[in-house]
């Protein structure tokens, strides 16, 4: 079966197309040629051929550096990715990739991606940091083979030390239960819904009162600053992935405190702000976290306890999945769902009631 890149396609006459790169004009543009065949197979074998034929000079595109691919694959990034996407990835090459902008292309090989991977590391950047910068240097290189023809180095990545995210204890989440639900104003009442419901910060800012009612939360769209231009800005847009795009049950709980705040706009407004955005929401979080005597505590450390407190109550992967928005249940199980000391404990008392 072709592969995405690999400009190959069954034609509407049962024939199968490849096209190459015959020759790179110096403003990039490309030149394209065709061969045909009546097989997958027997057509990528024609274009193979026809790509090692080429004369030295349609390969001259070779000779750029990273920097002039650069702009080209930004180019394509943009049709396909999200603002905070494409913010990432021109941060991350503005701070890291540009230090190996001015090699020629056909020059970076395994040595070079190893002799920047020192140099990371002796910054102190983390493994995973590390390994985020790969992920865009391979990106950059891919799209340079795909569309040139040139040949690239296999990235490897660096080990990761599997680091426990931070679950609240029964307690702790007893404890920050109570404190939120004493003298509660909104944005309290929002941290208890991030709380009973596992949204993201993102998704919570963005929700309005349309969105909600006495039975139900309707999440379609998440709220992020973007920088732009030199300029940061708050946009609304999509959620993630389309799975995260879901009607969730409204906690019998919080009832009170949504017939107590019903309004209209979005639901973290107050009389001086039309909404709250993410970042001064975790400001105001860090104050709640710091007031209840917890630790090393994130606004996102609610949805994993969300989705462990689900599992210990006997709740169905799928459905924790769902509620968070995962697409596979396997993304909510081993990033999302931490098995507690007690929980381990009923494990093994079940399995010796079982046995005896």
């Amino acid at each position: 079966m072709p592969r995405r890149g690999e400009n190959i396609y069954k034609r509407k006459d049962g024939r199968w197309e490849a096209r190459y790169v015959k020759q790179i004009m110096p403003d990039g543009k490309r030149i394209y040629g065709s061969v045909y065949a009546h097989s997958y197979s027997e057509v990528k074998d024609k274009q193979k051929k026809a790509i090692s034929e080429l004369p030295a000079v349609a390969h001259s595109f070779k000779n750029v550096c990273l920097s002039e691919i650069y702009p080209l694959w930004m180019a394509e990034v943009k049709l396909n990715c999200k603002p905070n996407t494409i913010m990432k990835y021109e941060g991350v090459y503005r701070n890291h990739i540009n230090l190996i902008k001015s090699i020629p292309v056909q020059y970076i090989d395994r040595k070079v991606v190893n002799s920047l991977v020192s140099v990371l590391c002796g910054k102190g950047l983390c493994n995973k940091t590390v390994n985020d910068i790969l992920m865009v240097l391979n990106k950059m290189l891919k799209y340079t083979s795909e569309e040139y023809g040139v040949n690239i180095p296999k990235i490897k990545y660096l080990r990761e030390e599997g680091k426990e995210p931070r679950v609240l204890s029964v307690y702790e989440q007893k404890r920050f239960t109570d404190y939120l639900k004493k003298d509660t104003d909104i944005h309290k009442f929002g941290t208890l819904l991030a709380l009973y419901t596992g949204m993201r910060i993102g998704e919570l800012c963005a929700l309005k009162w349309e969105d909600i009612s006495e039975n139900s939360i309707c999440i379609d769209k998440t709220m992020e600053r973007i920088i732009e231009n030199g300029k940061s800005r708050v946009v609304i847009q999509p959620p993630k992935s389309k799975s995260s795009i879901r009607t969730i049950p409204f906690p019998l709980e919080l009832i009170k405190y949504y017939n107590k705040f019903k309004g209209r706009g979005y639901i973290l407004s107050t009389a001086k702000i039309d909404y709250t955005e993410p970042r001064y929401l975790q400001m105001i979080f860090g104050k709640y976290v710091a007031d209840s005597s917890l630790t090393d505590v994130t606004f996102h450390t609610l949805r994993h306890t969300f989705a462990t407190r689900c599992i210990e109550a006997g709740v169905d992967a799928k459905t924790v999945s769902e509620l968070l928005g995962h697409s596979d249940t396997k993304i909510t199980l081993n990033r999302y769902v931490h098995s507690s000391f007690e929980l381990k404990e009923k494990s093994i008392e079940k399995m010796q009631k079982l046995l005896a």
